[in-house]
């Protein structure tokens, strides 16, 4: 055997282990500045019930509304692909029973402020009280024009001819509601102008 090879075989057999806590101490050191340098702080929540949004639809009610606020270091937190059926068929039940506990979790740690959904699921928030009356949020006359009362403490907007929305053919009614709990009303309010100019 080489020199050389001897004297790497040695570093090896004895240096293994430092150069190996080494490298995931940078690799922590690493991420953790990252993540600290290019942290976004989420200012809106919203719930995708029974709805799928193309790539353009979504990057409307997420990127391009923060491209309106201007500002830097936020984001919009989407929860999509959760489907909600009052008699799911046996296919379908462990999606409907993951998405409601998904829903459920995400309500009671106040991590949802919207929720954009069709008509299917529309029964369901009602009927489960989650929904905000929408009379006393906003005095938008164009928002006022596309309200739907469900009952008397609980309304929706619907949005499917919204002028950001209604370019992108849905299938059905869309419908935004504002969950009982949310933890950022002002951005919500926000979010109602910027789809109803």
């Amino acid at each position: 055997m080489s020199v050389e090879f001897n004297k790497l075989r040695y570093f090896y057999d004895y240096y293994k282990f430092h150069v190996l806590a080494i490298i995931l101490l940078l690799y922590f050191v690493i991420n953790i500045t990252h993540g600290l340098l290019f942290r976004k702080d989420i200012i809106l929540n919203i719930g995708l019930v029974n709805v799928n949004l193309s790539d353009q639809a979504s990057l409307v009610i997420s990127d391009n509304f923060i491209t309106t606020l201007t500002i830097d270091d936020a984001k919009v937190q989407l929860y999509d692909n959760l489907y909600i059926k009052n008699n799911p068929t046996e296919e379908e039940y462990e999606i409907t029973y993951a998405s409601h506990l998904k829903l459920l979790a995400t309500i009671n740690a106040q991590q949802l402020d919207i929720v954009i959904m069709d008509d299917s699921s529309l029964n369901y928030f009602s009927e489960n009280d989650f929904l905000y009356s929408l009379d006393e949020l906003s005095s938008n006359s164009s928002l006022q024009n596309h309200l739907l009362t469900i009952d008397d403490t609980s309304s929706v907007i619907e949005i499917t001819n919204s002028p950001l929305m209604s370019k992108f053919n849905f299938n059905g009614n869309l419908y935004l509601g504002i969950i009982k709990n949310c933890s950022n009303k002002d951005t919500v309010l926000t979010f109602l102008n910027y789809l109803y100019p």
